[in-house]
């Protein structure tokens, strides 16, 4: 039994060796013949290399610049008190709807300008009584001053006669010039009356002037976006303290590198708007910064935007896409140029084979890409997919679209 098992073992080690030699053996010609068959093949034909292929199509193309910009109230403002002192009255709220000129907004110091204004009130009518007092003390010198100058120079003429002793004309004399300075005297405080009725007029103009300043309405319709103070603070003139935004009409923003700025025309250029990736509108530019700006090198566009939309408030960032110039040419898919170096060039159909054409690009549009110089004609077909496999006269196969 043992002797039995001992060749069983024996000849199953024979047959795993010739499995061994064989498979190899066989797998070797199997290869030889395929070697054999596909080199016969090629000498007699050139297989053909399967691409695929778009057409040479006019299109509008189109140079642009994407900025970032921001859109606003095309009106709004920034309301900032007028007069030192402190914030008595704030009359309204964030929120809140104003009218342009009727809403009172806030008022400063109210008790002390308007106090002032009535002192200055009182002022003028003491003007205008010093006024009535000289002009009465002016007149009762003058009459003075004409009884005066009578008995003086009848006294002149009894002197000459020697009907009266020279100290009774030298007294008479003195009352006569008394009298004539105290004419001057009275016309001089005429004069300062009146300068100090001209004196309380601007005094009561300015009060008045200070007393409108302090009560401040709104300077445009819309609604209260925001307060810089809260009543009873103490502010300074030219701090602001409320902010106006009319949300009726909005305009977008943006700024443009200096070397774009021959591009741009007011009323011609137009510009689409994007926010959160949906495009909102196509505007047109309504204004151009006359300067650019020295420190940034760049300068200010602006444009009006009519559409209401939810996503379209103040202050809301935008995707500007600005139309610098377009043009209709002949245009291919972008990926069908292939760029070695400085050379750009495609591959063209003609009869089966590929023919390389070198090209001259120019914008690109939607993954279109300008031909401005090039041997293609509208309708001739290129390669768009297999360019980078294939060469100058190699036969293709075009491949036809599922």
């Amino acid at each position: 039994m043992k002797r039995r098992s001992l060749k069983m073992v024996k000849n199953k080690k024979k047959i795993h060796y010739r499995l061994l030699v064989i498979i190899p053996l066989f797998l070797f010609n199997m290869s030889c013949g395929k070697q054999i068959v596909s080199a016969e093949k090629g000498s007699n034909s050139e297989e053909a290399f399967p691409v695929k292929v778009e057409a040479v199509q006019k299109k509008l193309f189109k140079k642009t610049i994407d900025v970032q910009g921001t859109i606003d109230s095309k009106e709004h403002a920034i309301v900032s008190a007028r007069i030192d002192g402190v914030l008595t009255d704030l009359f309204v709220d964030e929120g809140d709807t104003v009218v342009a000129n009727e809403t009172p907004l806030f008022q400063v110091d109210k008790l002390k300008v308007e106090q002032a204004y009535e002192i200055a009130k009182q002022d003028l009518n003491v003007a205008k009584c010093a006024i009535r007092e000289a002009d009465a003390n002016l007149a009762n010198m003058k009459a003075q001053f004409d009884k005066a100058q009578i008995d003086y120079e009848r006294f002149q003429h009894l002197l000459e006669k020697k009907a009266v002793s020279k100290d009774t004309f030298e007294l008479q004399e003195t009352r006569y010039k008394a009298s004539k300075a105290g004419l001057e005297h009275a016309e001089a405080v005429c004069q300062l009356a009146n300068e100090q009725l001209k004196k309380a007029e601007y005094a009561l103009k300015i009060a008045e002037k200070t007393l409108s300043d302090s009560l401040v309405y709104a300077p445009i319709s819309g609604k209260i976006s925001y307060k810089f103070v809260q009543k009873n603070e103490f502010i300074g003139g030219g701090r602001p303290v409320v902010k106006i935004d009319n949300p009726e009409v909005l305009e977008v923003s943006a700024f443009l590198p200096a070397e774009y700025y021959p591009y741009i025309k007011e009323k011609e250029t137009q510009l689409e708007l994007y926010v959160q990736e949906e495009k909102i509108d196509t505007l047109t530019v309504n204004y151009k910064s006359p300067t650019v700006l020295p420190n940034l090198r760049t300068f200010e566009i602006k444009a009006i935007l009519d559409k209401k939309d939810e996503k379209i408030i103040p202050g809301v960032m935008a995707k500007i896409e600005v139309l610098l110039e377009q043009r209709e040419n002949l245009g291919v898919p972008k990926v069908c140029v292939i760029t070695q170096g400085k050379e750009k060039y495609l591959y063209k159909i003609v009869d089966s084979k590929s023919q390389k054409v070198i090209v001259n690009t120019g914008f690109e549009t939607d993954g279109w890409i300008e031909i401005i110089e090039g041997e293609i004609n509208e309708g001739d077909k290129v390669v768009s997919m297999g360019q980078s496999f294939i060469k100058d006269g190699q036969t293709v196969q075009v491949l036809e679209e599922r």
